[in-house]
């Protein structure tokens, strides 16, 4: 039998994601700034029943709520879906400088639930490979 061309060799797995795997190997905890920098956090967020335009007027209410209380948020962008069962989803990337702020500002906005935060080690795109 053949071996599949698509086994990889997961001996190049760390070393295909570049400076996000180096991150990961340090290890630190869930909120801590590193280097006197706030850290970066993915939300996925699951709102309540609306429809766009409702869902417009959510973000321009959380983005009101950063600039008017929750100045040490930076709300850098969002991408939105909707799931197999129809719920709308929101994954959205903050600077933060802990979980808990992120937590707050949730609170306040409202509509919604928060479903994971995660901390984003790093950042990769095509262009860091070679072809």
């Amino acid at each position: 039998m053949r071996p599949s061309p698509y086994v990889w060799d997961r001996s190049d797995c760390f070393e295909a994601t570049g400076r996000c795997a180096a991150t990961l190997q340090h290890g630190y905890s869930l909120g801590e700034s590193r280097e006197g920098a706030m850290a970066r956090f993915l939300i996925d967020r699951v709102w309540e029943p609306m429809d766009e335009a409702e869902l417009q007027k959510m973000a321009g209410v959380s983005k009101r709520l950063i600039d008017e209380q929750f100045t040490d948020l930076v709300w850098e962008h969002s991408h939105v879906v909707s799931d197999d069962d129809g719920r709308i989803h929101s994954f959205c990337v903050y600077t933060a400088p802990s979980v808990q702020r992120i937590q707050d500002h949730s609170a306040v906005l409202g509509c919604h639930r928060i479903d994971s935060i995660f901390e984003i080690a790093g950042d990769v795109s095509p262009a860091d490979y070679a072809s």
